[in-house]
């Protein structure tokens, strides 16, 4: 918290009390426990270096190679790119001349 105050971050960025505000969070840390840290194909952990490096593995796969129906069957990365590609026309303003 002192680092946070120390850098005048603030620690919650809805009201206080609402446990909305960390949904997200709770959801992508529940799919990391689930499908990494508890899974019996990686566990008992032999370091800290190898949960290290697996959970950027783990990382590099949910944004880059894992699909969803949800995403239209595309990986989130996927997704991130279309969503700023998206060609948007902005009407030009006119530029008022004076003549002198």
């Amino acid at each position: 918290m002192a680092l946070l105050r120390l850098h005048g971050i603030p620690m919650s960025i809805g009201s206080v009390g609402d446990a909305l505000d960390n949904a997200l969070a709770e959801t992508i840390i529940g799919c990391y426990k689930t499908e990494l840290i508890r899974n019996p194909v990686f566990a008992p952990w032999k370091s800290f270096e190898q949960l290290n490096l697996e959970t950027a593995n783990w990382v590099y796969w949910r944004n880059n190679k894992n699909i969803t129906e949800y995403n239209n069957w595309l990986t989130p990365i996927e997704v991130e790119k279309m969503y700023y590609n998206q060609v948007v026309d902005i009407p030009k303003k006119e530029v008022l001349r004076v003549s002198a």
